[in-house]
Formats: C-alpha cells, structure tokens, sequence
C-alpha cells in the first residue's frame, strides 16, 4: 500500500520536484522552517 501511495506521488510531483533545488522542495513538503519539521519528521 505505502509503495502504491509513493508510486503516485513520483508520477504527479516528481517532474514538480525534479525542476526545483532542495530548499524549495523543503518549502514546498514542509512549508516553513525545513530544519526543524525535519526533526519533527523524525
């Protein structure tokens, strides 16, 4: 199920995220500070 649910966000955000640097997608996954929603994440 989890490998399904990825498998659609690579074919919808992937181009998205392919054309963007790290810290936009950071802002664009996390919105704000990425450092700390990594944490979080964690």
């Amino acid at each position: 199920m989890q490998k399904d649910i990825q498998t659609v966000l690579d074919y919808w955000f992937g181009p998205i995220e392919d054309g963007m640097t790290q810290d936009n997608r950071n802002r664009l996954w996390f919105g704000g500070d990425a450092e700390t929603d990594a944490d979080i994440k964690q």
